[in-house]
């Protein structure tokens, strides 16, 4: 899903204004979006994300925040206390979160409890949430829940969602990007 991720990711990063200040969960998708933040002038991004670090090291026009944490290699990012802690210091206009499965009925997931902790924790400090997950994560679900689906403000997806799908979405007040 490379390609499909990679369009996701840019058409998340096309929301982000200069001056912004935004939350990325670790993920595949979310860490992508930093490599499509050229060009975007006075932005902070906090982050739990270590995959995102080779796209924003060459960008001097971002400010990152990498909090602290316990690192999981299997998630490419950190958890724990320590991560959630330093994340409520902060504040975002979005916050950028991947996922494991998502749908009307189960919400947003993820395979392990610590992931959705941190996704919680920003999601909490954003104004708004933006899910960025490919056609193939609906209707699926994780281990451990993130939140409702009604928390999500915008999922940007891929075009393989179908329109029953985006209109079962569309009834629990999510707007749906499909690119």
């Amino acid at each position: 899903m490379a390609e499909e991720k990679n369009r996701i990711a840019k058409a998340a990063a096309g929301l982000v204004r200069d001056g912004d200040r935004v939350m990325i969960v670790a993920g595949t998708t979310t860490a992508l979006v930093a490599r499509h933040l050229f060009g975007k002038r006075d932005v902070h991004v906090v982050t739990t994300s270590t995959l995102l670090l080779p796209h924003v090291r060459v960008n001097p026009a971002l400010t990152v925040t990498l909090v602290g944490g316990e690192f999981r290699p299997e998630m490419e990012g950190v958890v724990g206390p320590v991560a959630i802690g330093a994340i409520r210091q902060f504040n975002a206009r979005l916050v950028f979160v991947g996922t494991d499965g998502f749908s009307a009925e189960r919400g947003v997931t993820a395979h392990f409890v610590e992931e959705a902790e941190i996704a919680q924790a920003m999601a909490g400090q954003a104004e708004q949430v933006v899910l960025l997950a490919d056609a193939s994560k609906h209707g699926r679900a994780g281990f451990a829940r993130m939140f409702p689906l009604e928390r999500v403000s915008l999922l940007i997806t891929d075009t393989r969602l179908d329109d029953a799908a985006r209109a079962r979405l569309e009834e629990h007040r999510v707007s749906v990007m499909r690119v």
